[in-house]
């Protein structure tokens, strides 16, 4: 499909030469006072200033993240701004675009001299006040984009693999450590895992008896989705899945030693907490409840069970994460 469609950009008296694309957000200031804001942060005195160009890409979650690309003389840039609110996330970016228009005022701010400036304008009721700049006629441009995601960390839309060493409690007598490796994915406020884990072949005696038992095996897979919280590098996933359980138990110490598998589903119910070291490395560290649907058990006759899962048990799993 095809479409084309006349747009215009709205010119702004308050700056000469800025052109602001700003959404229109309940919760975001409008174009109007962010023309404002910036105007206040120019003051009124025509400084030695270049042309800068602007994109703002507005993201909403537990915080305001605005991620502003610019093209100056002095280059391309990029960088994240955030705030509690949108409103303060802009006053920020107001701040940042009168640096980079007014390099002598920016200078002065990071020296701890005053501002050059003429004249101070009045803050809006809704904008905090911002120290006054020089005028400048440069020109700005903004475009403004918003997208419905989570908070924007670099492992925001990614995928994740992890691997790492997992402990088992409440399907044999005692805690049993194996492997897993899992993959995981952000979508908005959401995030799914997919994982696997193994316990290779070991030995599980009764616990009556140390020369008799099974020599057990044991797989497991499962699905589980979670609601992201985030702060800083930290993420917070309360989740909820579910698990299947594979067990090949081949029994030794009796008569006539015999070989059976069986299997079961289980509900989880726990938590993954992550934390990312940079773009590509984590570690997360899980723990979750199962609750098996049903109990098979592995027997020896006489005896009684070599393993049989308990009414609720967990897991626990710390892993590597990597990102790409």
């Amino acid at each position: 499909m095809l479409v084309s469609a006349n747009a215009f950009g709205q010119e702004n008296s308050e700056v000469p030469g800025l052109v602001l694309d700003w959404p229109d957000l309940p919760d975001c200031p409008s174009r109007e006072q962010i023309t404002a804001s910036v105007q206040r942060a120019l003051g009124s005195v025509t400084p030695r200033a270049q042309n800068v160009q602007a994109r703002v890409t507005v993201e909403r979650q537990s915080k305001w993240v605005l991620r502003l690309q610019t093209v100056s003389a002095d280059g391309q840039g990029e960088r994240e701004l955030e705030g509690e609110s949108c409103v303060q996330a802009a006053e920020a970016l107001a701040v940042i675009l009168a640096m980079l228009i007014d390099p002598e005022a920016a200078r002065a701010v990071s020296s701890g001299e005053p501002a050059r400036t003429e004249s101070r304008a009045e803050p809006s009721a809704d904008m905090a006040r911002v120290t006054s700049w020089p005028q400048s006629t440069a020109s700005v441009r903004f475009s403004g984009v918003v997208v419905p995601s989570a908070r924007g960390r670099p492992s925001d839309s990614r995928f994740g693999v992890a691997a790492g060493a997992i402990l088992n409690l409440g399907i044999e007598h005692t805690p049993r450590l194996g492997v897993g490796l899992s993959v995981d994915r952000a979508q908005g406020w959401l995030r799914w895992f997919l994982d696997a884990s193994y316990w290779p072949e070991h030995d599980v005696h009764l616990p009556s008896d140390s020369r008799r038992g099974a020599h057990v095996s044991m797989g497991s897979v499962g699905a589980s989705l979670g609601r992201r919280w985030t702060r800083g590098p930290f993420e917070i996933v309360p989740r909820l899945g579910l698990r299947g359980f594979a067990v090949r138990a081949i029994g030794f110490g009796v008569t006539q030693s015999l070989e059976g598998t069986s299997s079961w589903l289980a509900m989880t119910a726990g938590t993954v907490t992550s934390v990312d070291f940079g773009r590509s490395l984590g570690a997360a560290l899980a723990l979750d409840f199962v609750v098996p649907f049903g109990r098979p058990a592995a027997l020896l006759e006489p005896g009684g069970d070599v393993l049989r899962p308990s009414k609720i048990g967990a897991q626990a799993y710390f892993a590597g994460v990597f990102r790409f």
